[in-house]
């Protein structure tokens, strides 16, 4: 008995002995790296004006969102004259971040920002990039605490209007409000420069926090100026003023008073080479709208479906919220003038770019609003059907499940409307559809989103069956908030043959509803 204890006791040491050895040849596998890499930790920080330059160097491209922007700003910032400290570039990043990743954005993101950032070696460029789509006042539901730290004292809230204060403010936001033309007390349009004017006005204020007001001389004042410039002509979608103006030139303007006023000293040359940069800059955050990928355009149409529509990021997406949204994309794209996306300013070779990519606007525009009334009378076809038959639904319980908000959760394999009929369907000879359209709604976008699938099998079932002329006619009858009375005119205005085979459908997935549905295939029956 002594010796098998005796024996146990032998065999623990020697496996505790064997662990020790494991451990101590891990442990010193690395250190010889690990010493000289302190070392030259060490020699860095030796020969850097502060610790918080420290370790910067290490980041070359970037791996992640907020690392890339770290680079890129330390960069930017260099550049400009005005070097920033480790920690004020992790100011600089987290608030852009903070703003950009908000759970609103679908399309002014960080993903917008990187896009921006590729091929621009301009500083006072990318210095606008980085600030000119912070605040979408509406989008984000207000100002972020962050944001309201930099804003508390300029804006103004009155009825429900956001405004600029009417108190007195610093010389450099004052020079911001010269640059966009705007007044103490103006009430500010959400749709056209409000979120732009703030967005600068963070700028701005940020720079200050990081420029002592000994150091703000004409050059870092003129920078200033310039990113503002630049923030400003973003603003899109301007017609001339009332002076008969284009942007550009009223910019122009606006600045030549500027740099009387700030005795920032510009010549003409500056002040023209200033309007261009911000023109160009302008341009660039518009090139989806002359994009000849139609897929890629009505892509990032879609991305931008869920900041002004809330119903579709807030909650279970119901067939009425879908089609109004739908209805709002369908107006704007019918009411954009391309005209007004591209500027140019003394500058004969971009006027002539600006030509060639609005008149691929012109097309890419017209196809995508061929596509979008598609989307329209196809949800608009399903919600006059649930108005039928009980009310508004989710939109699953009429084509099945939507992709999860939670990919991760496994959720049983789901029948889907399209199930049901052939919807790749061929026209008719003598219908008549754009193909390119048919084939991207069978076929489907790019990319899905959370609110609707990438293919759209109702939408292109019924262009096959009705072409642009029956398109026109639906439309008139696609009004949502649908009703009872233009539910009934719209299934009257479509083919029976196609209207039966989705109604067919509906009653196969719908079942709490199936009887409701055989009563509006009666009476569409009856009529015939």
């Amino acid at each position: 008995m002594t010796n098998c204890k005796l024996c146990k006791v032998l065999m623990m040491l020697l496996s505790a002995l064997h662990l020790s050895f494991i451990l101590l040849l891990y442990t010193q596998r690395d250190r010889p790296e690990r010493v000289i890499n302190s070392a030259f930790l060490i020699e860095r920080a030796s020969h850097n004006e502060g610790a918080d330059q420290l370790g910067l160097d290490f980041l070359a491209s970037g791996t992640h969102s907020l690392e890339r922007l770290i680079v890129k700003a330390k960069s930017v910032h260099q550049n400009l004259g005005t070097p920033l400290t480790e920690r004020e570039l992790e100011k600089y990043a987290f608030l852009i971040y903070d703003s950009m990743e908000a759970p609103t954005r679908t399309f002014h993101s960080m993903e917008h920002l990187h896009e921006l950032f590729q091929g621009c070696d301009d500083p006072i460029q990318c210095a606008a990039i980085s600030f000119h789509d912070i605040i979408y006042y509406h989008v984000d539901g207000g100002l972020s605490d962050t944001q309201q730290e930099y804003l508390h004292d300029v804006i103004a809230e009155n009825d429900g209007r956001i405004g600029i204060t009417e108190e007195k403010l610093d010389t450099y936001i004052e020079m911001v409000m010269d640059i966009f033309g705007y007044k103490y007390g103006q009430v500010l349009n959400p749709f056209n420069g409000m979120n732009e004017f703030l967005s600068t006005c963070i700028y701005v204020r940020f720079s200050m926090s990081t420029v002592p007001e000994d150091r703000r001389g004409i050059t870092v004042i003129s920078t200033w100026a310039k990113v503002a410039a630049c923030i400003e002509a973003t603003i899109p979608f301007r017609k001339a003023d009332e002076k008969g103006r284009v942007p550009m030139e009223a910019l122009f303007d606006r600045l030549e008073k500027v740099s009387k006023n700030y005795q920032l000293g510009w010549e003409e040359g500056e002040i023209v080479e200033t309007v261009q940069r911000a023109a160009d800059l302008g341009n660039r955050d518009l090139k989806n709208f002359s994009s000849n990928n139609l897929a890629e355009f009505l892509c990032n149409t879609w991305k931008l479906i869920p900041e002004s529509n809330v119903a579709l990021r807030s909650r279970a997406y119901y067939l009425n919220d879908l089609a109004i949204a739908m209805q709002k994309m369908t107006i704007f794209l019918e009411t954009l003038d391309p005209e007004t996306l591209y500027q140019s300013f003394r500058d004969a070779e971009t006027e002539m770019i600006n030509k060639s990519k609005t008149a691929q606007a012109k097309i890419i525009i017209h196809a995508g609003l061929t596509y979008m009334r598609c989307k329209l009378v196809a949800i608009s076809m399903l919600s006059a059907v649930a108005m039928l038959t009980g009310g508004d639904a989710p939109i699953s319980l009429f084509v099945g499940d939507l992709p999860p908000r939670h990919p991760e959760r496994k959720m049983p394999p789901s029948r889907h409307l399209e199930d049901f009929f052939d919807y790749k369907h061929k026209p008719s000879p003598e219908i008549e559809v754009d193909q390119v359209v048919l084939m991207l709604l069978i076929d489907g976008r790019e990319t899905k989103s959370m609110f609707d699938i990438k293919y759209s099998p109702i939408a292109a079932f019924l262009y096959s069956h009705i072409g642009n002329t029956g398109l026109k006619d639906s439309l008139k009858y696609s009004v949502n908030p649908m009703n009872h009375d233009n539910s009934i005119l719209l299934l009257q205005s479509l083919p029976l043959e196609p209207v039966m085979e989705i109604l067919t459908a509906c009653s196969n997935l719908v079942v709490t509803r199936r009887a409701r549905i055989a009563d509006i295939v009666k009476n569409l029956t009856e009529k015939v």
